[in-house]
């Protein structure tokens, strides 16, 4: 397994020097159709790492601006690129999949999908079988006290890339929580 986390605005200023260099890193470009206020600041920052970004979707937003938006700020340098999905209406995997061709398209990359077993099951995720297509960065975190078990793996998908296993961990240089993740070296 790799290790890495994600960042946005959320976790603030970041002192990359003291971030350490063998975790990977997945930088939030964008949400919705607006640039991540630290975005820049954090590819800047974790230059020399593994690194990724990606893209909350936002259900109430035209779906190819938000696609447009994340382009026109993805660096080539980027390693993966990633679709957050974890609110919309009944319609939100549709938007989810125009969201996935239109960066596949112009990048030439497969994004994975970041969801939740729950979420897709609420959101009807199995009756779309073609995001399976999409590589699962799946988030499933054990709650307190409990030791940390394999992911449940949301339908349509039957294996996972990435696994978001904390939104409370802590990293040097990073105030305050920060999302850990780690990764199948086969992966991506």
């Amino acid at each position: 397994m790799i290790h890495g986390i994600d960042v946005s605005e959320w976790q603030g200023e970041i002192d990359w020097k003291l971030v350490p260099t063998d975790l990977f890193v997945i930088v939030r470009l964008t949400h919705g159709a607006t640039i991540d206020p630290r975005a820049l600041a954090n590819l800047k920052g974790c230059a020399g790492r593994r690194v990724g970004a990606y893209h909350y979707l936002e259900a109430r937003v035209d779906v190819y601006a938000q696609a447009r938006a994340f382009l026109e700020v993805l660096p080539e340098s980027v390693d993966l690129l990633a679709l957050d999905i974890e609110e919309g209406a009944a319609n939100v995997a549709e938007h989810a999949l125009e969201w996935l061709a239109a960066v596949e398209d112009v990048s030439g990359a497969t994004p994975l999908v970041y969801t939740n077993t729950g979420f897709g099951a609420a959101h009807g995720f199995a009756r779309h079988p073609e995001l399976a297509r999409y590589p699962l960065w799946v988030a499933h975190w054990p709650r307190a006290g409990r030791t940390l078990a394999l992911p449940s793996i949301p339908e349509p998908w039957t294996s996972w890339s990435i696994w978001q296993h904390s939104n409370v961990g802590h990293v040097p240089g990073i105030r305050g929580p920060v999302d850990l993740n780690c990764m199948q070296e086969s992966s991506t």
